[in-house]
């Protein structure tokens, strides 16, 4: 069941913090007021297996442009146990879905090429690549 997390139980924090380490190397845990501050700020939307047990994520942030509200697509992650099963694919569904209520005008995502499937099912959802480069600067230890 795909869902768009409106509140942080104990257990959710446990099973997102199960998923970091799936997610990035330099991931650490969050606590249950990262997770609030994040679903005041963003959409984070999740998948529950049948026991409820979060074990998919994404999240999708807004923000107005001069040329309209554009969305970016951050912490796409899928729990290795249910992968290759349409939980990316669902997740992806119902990320654009709420991108369109939001009206926004574009969605944005970066993604590392070694995610091979990942940015296969980018692709399938109708994201075009960009050929640009991305920079980043670290503002802080991580």
């Amino acid at each position: 069941m795909i869902q768009l997390l409106t509140r942080v139980t104990h257990d959710d924090v446990e099973a997102i913090n199960c998923l970091i380490p799936q997610l990035t190397e330099r991931g650490h845990a969050v606590t249950a007021d990262d997770l609030r501050d994040v679903i005041e700020h963003a959409d984070l939307l999740v998948y529950r297996d049948n026991r409820g047990v979060i074990r998919g994520m994404m999240t999708l942030i807004t923000a107005p442009k001069l040329l309209g509200r554009e969305g970016r697509v951050e912490d796409v992650v899928v729990d290795a146990s249910c992968r290759g099963n349409g939980v990316g694919r669902a997740l992806m569904d119902a990320l654009l879905l709420r991108a369109q209520e939001l009206h926004l005008r574009m969605v944005h995502l970066t993604s590392h090429p070694r995610r091979e499937a990942a940015n296969r099912l980018y692709l399938r959802c109708g994201f075009l690549r960009h050929e640009s480069n991305v920079y980043y600067l670290p503002l802080r230890d991580s």
